[in-house]
């Protein structure tokens, strides 16, 4: 039996890889007007090791249809609930819009209100 790769670094070299897929990703969409499939893989490879950056930004896709993706907002709330989760605050405002609308998820005015909160106290203050 294979060991499990994750079981084989240390969790700072994990989050290495994860920074380092997701700004791979991001210096490759900032090449073109358009993502590139290899743009969808380093994200999707980062988000399958658990960037939550990389997990909110397919999550987008699915909301805003990609070519890669197309619309799903079911699978685009339970992404934005786990970017949400740790720490993404567009992620939780997102998730808010999508509770305030019933995209995805069943309409609930109060949960919107509670997200749309926490989306405000995980932004850092201004100065």
């Amino acid at each position: 039996m294979l060991a499990n790769p994750a079981m084989l670094f240390s969790n700072s070299v994990m989050e290495e890889t994860m920074a380092g897929e997701y700004e791979c990703a991001l210096k490759n969409a900032k090449r073109s007007k358009r993502p590139s499939r290899q743009t969808c893989e380093l994200l999707r490879a980062a988000a399958d090791n658990g960037d939550p950056r990389a997990i909110y930004a397919i999550a987008t896709w699915y909301l805003h249809d990609n070519e890669f993706t197309g619309t799903n907002f079911k699978k685009a709330a339970r992404m934005l609930r786990k970017a949400a989760d740790a720490g993404i605050a567009e992620a939780a405002y997102d998730l808010a819009v999508s509770y305030e609308k019933g995209a995805g998820v069943k309409k609930s005015e109060k949960a919107a209100f509670r997200l749309y909160v926490r989306s405000a106290m995980l932004r850092p203050t201004m100065k």
